[in-house]
């Protein structure tokens, strides 16, 4: 059942692409992005239907996304809305990077029979060893946090963009175009980062991983070999695939962990014909491609 008040006319504002296509995608952006993150991957994914959302909190100034209240909970039945309303017979595969790979992985664990597979990035997140990606100890994390709730919205606007593009794991912005840069200005002035990084620190982790495994549905965890944890998405790729058969509702446990060297978290910008490359094969059950390897 979902969540979403029955009197909330709000939704997503989503980007839809080759309308005629028979399967859905539906991607979601990092942390601080937009849809526009997805530029470079668009057009290499033209067999499939592709619905590419803006999360609450994100997006242009104005935008229906910008006016919903983010919480990690919230986010997780708005995007389940989305793939009822829009996607291809109610369902989708689903492809997350960073704070959209953590929600994809929620979203499993909550609504599988939502989720034909998923494809998740840069999402191995265990704040008790340290936030994956920074390797920030949780008392740091919760001071930072701290600081936040205290000065509110004032705090996030007073660091440096380059700041927070570094701690939400964007080290390498040379591929972020004009549109995507005016999104994340926009995202960054709401002075939500505390807020998503609170509900992540709650919602993330071998108990989600566990649920996800248990819940049938096909996934693929993956690392950028340059910044992500590694070992951690190792960890994870393990916990996936301890899923029993028998609990195993749509009859397939073939859940995978794969890094791809050279690779920053938010690949999808630097290497977006690799990164397609990998979602077409992975939603159509074939071999991974050359730079894919298993872990």
């Amino acid at each position: 059942m979902c969540e979403i008040d029955d009197h909330q006319t709000q939704s997503l504002s989503f980007q839809e692409h080759n309308p005629d296509a028979s399967n859905s995608i539906v991607f979601l952006h990092g942390i601080l992005a937009s849809a526009h993150e997805w530029n470079s991957v668009v057009p290499h994914l033209t067999q499939y239907h592709l619905l590419v959302a803006d999360l609450p909190q994100h997006g242009a100034e104005g935008s229906e996304s910008s006016k919903i209240p983010y919480s990690h909970a919230t986010a997780v039945e708005y995007i389940a809305q989305l793939i009822r309303e829009h996607a291809k017979e109610g369902t989708a595969h689903i492809v997350g990077i960073s704070l959209g790979g953590c929600l994809a992985l929620s979203l499993a664990a909550k609504y599988p029979e939502l989720c034909l597979s998923l494809f998740a990035t840069g999402c191995a997140h265990r704040f008790d060893q340290g936030e994956g990606g920074t390797n920030l100890p949780a008392w740091l994390i919760c001071a930072f946090l701290s600081a936040a709730n205290a000065l509110g919205a004032a705090f996030s606007r007073a660091i440096p963009l380059s700041w927070s593009l570094k701690l939400c794991g964007w080290q390498d912005t040379s591929a972020v175009t004009e549109e995507l840069l005016q999104d994340i200005q926009a995202a960054t002035a709401r002075g939500i980062s505390g807020i998503i990084i609170r509900g992540l620190m709650s919602c993330s982790g071998p108990e989600v991983w566990k649920k996800v495994s248990e819940s049938g549905v096909r996934t693929c965890v993956l690392a950028g070999g340059k910044l992500d944890p590694i070992e951690m998405t190792r960890e994870q790729g393990m916990t996936l695939e301890k899923a029993s058969p028998g609990n195993n509702h749509k009859g397939n446990n073939h859940n995978k962990a794969y890094v791809v060297r050279d690779t920053m978290r938010m690949w999808n910008l630097s290497h977006p014909a690799l990164f397609a490359e990998g979602v077409e094969a992975w939603v159509a059950e074939k071999d991974m491609p050359v730079g894919y390897e298993e872990i």
